[in-house]
């Protein structure tokens, strides 16, 4: 169960951030999917270990745009449920863990605001500012009582976009401060996002971005590099999202995220399955990281 939670926060997040990137919200900001939806997703945390953990998820988002597509405002809420005795490990620079037959249990939330201001008499460039906080993990259970038990990530950002006869291209910056974290006493993190992207009208997706770490200073550099294709060829949509760490390569390893989107009227149906830790091998006293695979099937319905 140690790896559980760690997991399924980055396959949830990368999930969460094609969907940032890539729906509209009948705006220019495109922060999210208009309207309300809601869906469930079943997955096996770690299907290939012996300490395997189902888990299901229960989402919520809503999404709209406000005075003639200039505001957009997007919030997702969702509760996970694991089907095992909890065993979480909450911080990876901590050796202190804390078992209890409970089942365990999480919450994330995210809520994102946009201004969008168009540039030219043509309106095909747009300029937006947007503020993001996210409460990306909320213990419930089992609760530990050597962490805060919640990490929590507040990100303004700009984002340009401008309309060509191909598609769209964009690029973003966003600047993530992690004010509060898992382990108690860590200091706030400042990091720096930098994303370049294009949305061809053929249906292909391309998405590049780079995240580094400004402070504390003793830790600032680069922090890894994530690529994303898609294609997307009514009714499906395929993508895959690769993660390359730069920094703690040993422990995290490559991270990737191949996914298949099925839209059928209101419903929309999807299979992904994260590979984590790839390259990474175990340390000498069998104990280390090494390749984690969370398959993972779920549906979501917009009103």
């Amino acid at each position: 169960m140690k790896k559980f939670f760690v997991f399924f926060t980055i396959l949830f997040l990368v999930f969460t951030f094609k969907t940032a990137a890539h729906s509209g919200c009948g705006g220019y900001g495109g922060l999210g999917d208009e309207g309300f939806s809601a869906g469930l997703e079943f997955g096996i945390d770690g299907v290939n270990e012996d300490d395997r953990m189902p888990y299901l998820t229960a989402i919520a988002s809503y999404g709209h745009s406000f005075l003639d597509n200039s505001l957009d405002v997007y919030s997702e809420l969702n509760y996970t449920f694991g089907f095992g005795e909890g065993h979480h490990e909450h911080s990876p620079d901590e050796h202190n863990h804390h078992d209890d037959n409970a089942f365990s249990q999480s919450l994330y939330f995210n809520f994102m605001i946009g201004y969008n201001l168009r540039l030219g008499f043509d309106g095909e460039s747009t300029l937006s500012f947007i503020l993001q906080n996210e409460f990306d993990e909320f213990i419930i259970s089992p609760r530990c009582e050597e962490s805060n038990n919640i990490t929590g990530i507040f990100t303004p950002a700009i984002r340009y976009n401008h309309e060509l006869n191909t598609g769209d291209i964009y690029t973003q910056l966003g600047f993530p401060v992690t004010y509060i974290q898992q382990e108690k006493n860590a200091g706030t993190e400042v990091g720096l996002d930098f994303t370049l992207g294009w949305d061809s009208l053929f249906g292909l997706e391309l998405e590049a971005t780079l995240s580094t770490l400004l402070a504390p200073g003793d830790d600032a550099g680069f922090d890894g590099l994530e690529l994303i294709i898609g294609y997307e060829f009514e009714p499906f949509h395929f993508s895959v999202e690769t993660f390359f760490p730069f920094s703690d390569f040993d422990d995290r390893g490559i991270s990737i995220l191949p996914q298949i989107d099925y839209n059928f009227k209101n419903f929309t149906f999807y299979i992904n399955c994260l590979f984590a830790g790839v390259g990474v091998h175990e340390h000498d006293n069998g104990h280390g990281h090494s390749l984690h695979i969370t398959p993972a099937l779920g549906f979501r319905y917009s009103f």
